[in-house]
């Protein structure tokens, strides 16, 4: 459950978005901003909150927010 802030906006990729995450997520050469922001996304986009992706990731949550605010 979140408590204050503002309301999350649903984030749904479309499949080729989904697909490029997990490309990027498998390269063995990318660079640190790609790959935490292919795991942000999808993680976000099975529903989890901002404060429970960044738990996960153990990342802040202002960098999950920068990331999932279109």
């Amino acid at each position: 459950m979140s408590v204050g802030g503002h309301p999350k906006a649903l984030l749904i990729p479309s499949d080729d978005e989904r697909r490029k995450f997990e490309t990027w997520a498998g390269r063995p050469k990318r660079t640190q901003r790609l790959d935490l922001r292919s795991a942000i996304v999808p993680a976000c986009a099975e529903g989890h909150d901002n404060k429970t992706v960044a738990a996960r990731l153990h990342v802040n949550i202002a960098t999950v927010g920068k990331w999932t605010t279109s």
